[in-house]
């Protein structure tokens, strides 16, 4: 799998993890779905569309952080693994380790279904 099927992988993991939380957060539900799609975007070859997309969420980014809101700031790290290469050259190394360090902070905060790092292959879109 993917660099997009990860970013996919771990949005649905943390977006279950959030429907289970208290108090529950329809807005972040939603914020990670938008980010779980760049597969489909990955498709139709419109990667910029799928940033795009994401940063028009109806989320108070400044809000959220100035609050040091974890979950968000979660979600907000699981969309940047997506934009890590986006404008460069694929860095299936660096990627990795990104994805790595994403993955030890959604265990941190005891997220279930997480998938290995070899599940993926970080060469690849």
């Amino acid at each position: 799998m993917s660099i997009s099927a990860s970013v996919e992988r771990l949005s649905s993991a943390l977006a279950n993890h959030v429907r289970k939380a208290t108090p529950k957060d329809p807005i972040l539900v939603e914020f990670l779905a938008v980010i779980g799609t760049m597969p489909m975007w990955r498709d139709m070859r419109a990667l910029d569309q799928w940033e795009q997309r994401v940063k028009r969420c109806d989320i108070d980014w400044e809000i959220r952080e100035k609050a040091g809101d974890r979950l968000f700031l979660l979600a907000e790290s699981i969309f940047e693994l997506g934009c890590y290469n986006l404008y460069g050259a694929i860095r299936p190394d660096n990627t990795r380790d990104e994805f790595k360090r994403v993955l030890s902070l959604l265990r941190a905060e005891a997220v279930a279904d997480l998938p290995s790092v070899d599940d993926f292959d970080f060469a690849n879109w």
